[in-house]
């Protein structure tokens, strides 16, 4: 292979810095040549340990990208002139500081951005039928079921049929999309009642959300994790598979939980 070649893709897969010192050592290596390739070793240590000073002061950076992001969450919850987008946006401007001047590092975090947002981008079409479901009185016409189903089948299997829905639905769809809607069939029920579907409800989320690949935000990023990390070709009903025995002792230590709850109410 051409010297050019070579130092081409060496810069490309390890560092521009190291491929002229990393050839020679290769060609040291290839010529027996013993004294060189010591030599050779020692100037490749030099720029490893340049580039560990640069990695550890970008650490240094995206540790402290945590005090803009938290800072703002705090302002946000003290009120809310403060929308939650600009915690994320400060903290990720501060971390991107910290990569900035390493073009190589910039480029991986950009791919794996794009990555990881190809992962959510399912989840647009379902905000905006939230919208036309809630402006459509959708809503108010579920809320009444749930008065209707206590009346006439008690609080106790209405609980535990909304813990089921909230898993089944933040399985296929997501966990945060189904907050949202089904949050909005219990705000007018008596506090009680409010506490007891809530709790159902959240449970379900939790629930459903580990139970599919695309069920909540954890789910999304450690199955994207497994595809480019261990398994390319581990698939989504390998994760179901795999995961189902557990969701369901979590179920039913969950559903005993509600169930408590509501016969004590």
């Amino acid at each position: 292979v051409p010297r050019q070649e070579r130092l081409r893709l060496m810069g490309m897969f390890i560092s521009e810095d190291m491929a002229c010192a990393l050839d020679q050592y290769y060609q040291c290596l290839v010529h027996d040549n013993l004294d060189q390739a010591r030599r050779a070793v020692a100037e490749i240590s030099n720029v490893l340990g340049s580039v560990s000073r640069e990695r550890r002061r970008a650490q240094r950076v995206g540790v402290l990208s945590f005090a803009p992001f938290i800072g703002f969450l705090i302002w946000h919850a003290m009120g809310r002139e403060i929308p939650l987008f600009w915690a994320s946006f400060a903290g990720a401007t501060v971390a991107f500081a910290g990569i900035f001047p390493w073009p190589n590092i910039r480029r991986l975090a950009f791919r794996e951005a794009r990555s990881e947002s190809a992962e959510y981008l399912f989840l647009i079409p379902l905000f905006f039928s939230i919208t036309l479901l809630q402006k459509t009185g959708f809503f108010e016409s579920f809320s009444g079921f749930i008065r209707h189903g206590v009346e006439t089948a008690g609080v106790s299997l209405m609980a535990l049929a909304q813990l089921a829905g909230a898993v089944f639905l933040s399985a296929v769809l997501d966990n945060n999309v189904v907050a949202d809607f089904a949050s909005r069939a219990i705000r007018d029920l008596d506090v009680g009642l409010t506490q007891v579907f809530a709790m159902a409800q959240i449970a379900g989320y939790a629930v459903g959300g580990c139970w599919t690949h695309i069920g909540s935000a954890q789910s999304v990023v450690a199955y994207a994790f497994i595809r480019k990390e261990i398994d390319h070709s581990f698939t989504p009903f390998d994760w179901i598979r795999l995961i189902t025995p557990m969701i369901v002792e979590i179920f039913v230590l969950t559903a005993a939980i509600v169930f408590i709850e509501s016969r004590l109410l």
